[in-house]
């Protein structure tokens, strides 16, 4: 079984009253997985799925989060991360960074065929072009002061603001802008 760490119902019971998820109804493990503890999260409300990050350093982890509720805003079919009460994705559970994201349906396929390849790829087609610079991406920043390591609400906007906005500037050159950040 890949958890690493342990949770126990009632410490995640008190760290998800800082959720508008509902009660905890069941807590699982999951077996799959080599590098982070994960777990089935039932809860009155929905189904979800809990991370404790074991290796990746607290301060890279933002970047990843802010991009998964980035593609699931916009259609993409990637877990959402939920923000808590303070709005924001990562929190700490059993001292380690944890992030509760939405559960999707299906199950792991490790011998996808081709049809299902196909799709996957059709999928991935749809994916913006400034994603497949994702090195880039990651260094840049709209320079919105809200983001502070755990990325918060946009004082914009007043909502959650994406670091990653793209927009094309009139000689064509591509930047990441502030002025796009908010939706």
């Amino acid at each position: 079984m890949s958890v690493f760490t342990s949770v126990t119902e009632p410490d995640l019971a008190a760290w998800l009253q800082n959720y508008a998820i509902g009660r905890l109804a069941q807590l699982q493990g999951i077996s799959a997985g080599v590098q982070n503890s994960n777990f089935f999260v039932t809860t009155s409300l929905g189904r979800y799925v809990l991370t404790l990050f074991e290796t990746m350093p607290r301060a890279e982890l933002p970047f990843y989060l802010h991009l998964m509720a980035h593609l699931a805003r916009h259609g993409l079919p990637v877990p959402a991360p939920i923000a808590n009460r303070d709005n924001e994705y990562l929190g700490t559970l059993s001292g380690k960074p944890a992030v509760l994201v939405s559960r999707l349906a299906g199950k792991s396929d490790m011998a996808p065929d081709v049809a299902r390849c196909t799709r996957i790829g059709a999928m991935l087609a749809l994916l913006p072009p400034w994603l497949c610079h994702w090195a880039t991406l990651r260094r840049m920043c709209c320079g919105c002061k809200a983001h502070s390591g755990t990325a918060s609400v946009c004082p914009r906007a007043n909502k959650r603001c994406s670091p990653w906005a793209y927009k094309a500037t009139v000689r064509g050159a591509r930047r990441f802008s502030s002025a796009t950040c908010c939706r």
